[in-house]
């Protein structure tokens, strides 16, 4: 109960990226012997399995490989939450720098901490990319129509 009552007051207060992803419930916090919380101590957050779901196309495919290179995970589900199972804001600089150079594609801080599993920034990126690809289209098609009369 006590958990949930936190929770609760927590998502009203925070965006999804702030909550925490686990929560432990202590008797009472370990502490070194200068008297500061001793974070080795505290236990591993017993986090719930989530239900797999394989990336089903390119995209979703090399975002998996990356996101499992970044958390050091082998298997990423395209639905998880990237702050659930691990990311933190560092991990998620480092995210955008391997998509840049594995995709060439530029996205943004704000996109990860947006929409935050990989099913949805794949439907972006390649959202994106027909576009740049329609656009290129109509400018060729523009600059190589000569007509005579």
């Amino acid at each position: 109960a006590l958990v949930e009552q936190l929770k609760t007051q927590l998502a009203a207060q925070l965006p999804s990226y702030m909550q925490p992803s686990a929560y432990a419930v202590l008797p009472r916090l370990p502490l070194t012997p200068n008297g500061k919380v001793d974070k080795a101590a505290l236990p591993q957050p017993a986090l719930q399995p989530l239900l797999h779901v394989p990336a089903e196309t390119p995209t979703e495919r090399r975002l998996a490989a990356i996101w499992g290179e970044v958390l050091g995970l082998e298997q990423v589900s395209v639905t998880a939450n990237f702050f659930d199972i691990g990311g933190h804001s560092l991990l998620a600089t480092r995210l955008i720098s391997a998509v840049r150079r594995q995709l060439e594609v530029e996205v943004s801080i704000r996109l990860i901490f947006d929409r935050s599993d990989i099913r949805s920034i794949a439907r972006l990126i390649d959202e994106q990319e027909i576009r740049r690809r329609n656009q290129a289209m109509v400018m060729t098609r523009e600059e190589h129509v000569e007509l005579e009369w």
